[in-house]
């Protein structure tokens, strides 16, 4: 179903849009990697007036194969960001949005409710990833470093989408930056913020820790 939405878009020829492979799975499975934005690769996504680098946001879903709602939020995500809306135009200007809809295209294949093919819960792999056994966790994390230290990008946030058993609502779980408060307050204004725009989102159900 993935892979004919994907297809479905790009045989609508955008010219925001690209659609690459990013690695291909243990099975062989393709990892795509949507770009909507200008390319924060190229030199020319910095902009010309300013001289400042293009922002980029990372979204990820589906590293964990039961979550299946995960799916449906990027669905709904992407289809917000390559639409006509005049406030995805202005996104689209400003920011560059790097999309990833099936991180663990094996362990959906397989019908695994956390894991992938290689036995291993992908969102513990990135510490010290395997290009070999965790290739999803590896080739995700040299394309993040990659940005964070072009001088064309600017990596502001990195999403990764999930569902929840048990828990209600919208909420998010960050990473405690205990060494970058500046970010931390980042993190912490963006919640807030989200919270004042959303109905759905629930600050009190989110959290700031290192491992939820």
């Amino acid at each position: 179903d993935l892979q004919r939405y994907l297809h479905s878009i790009d045989q609508m020829e955008l010219p925001f849009y690209k659609r690459e492979v990013l690695c291909r799975s243990m099975q062989h499975r393709r990892l795509d990697m949507l770009i909507i934005g200008h390319d924060p690769r190229t030199p020319n996504s910095t902009d010309s007036s300013t001289r400042r680098a293009r922002s980029v946001v990372c979204i990820t879903a589906r590293v964990h194969p039961g979550e299946t709602p995960a799916s449906y939020m990027c669905h709904g995500l992407i289809e917000y960001l390559i639409s006509n809306d005049a406030n995805a135009k202005k996104l689209r200007k400003n920011v560059t949005f790097i999309v990833i809809p099936m991180l663990n295209p094996d362990g959906v294949f397989l019908g695994n409710y956390r894991t992938a093919f290689c036995g291993l819960d992908l969102n513990r792999q990135y510490d010290a990833p395997s290009a070999w056994c965790t290739p999803e966790n590896f080739h995700l994390k040299e394309m993040l470093k990659n940005l964070a230290g072009s001088p064309h990008a600017s990596l502001d946030f990195v999403v990764d989408l999930h569902s929840h058993s048990t828990a209600m609502n919208a909420f998010c779980y960050v990473n405690l930056l205990e060494n970058d408060l500046a970010k931390m307050q980042q993190e912490l204004l963006f919640l807030r913020l989200f919270s004042t725009h959303s109905k759905q989102f629930s600050l009190s159900s989110s959290k700031v820790c290192c491992d939820p």
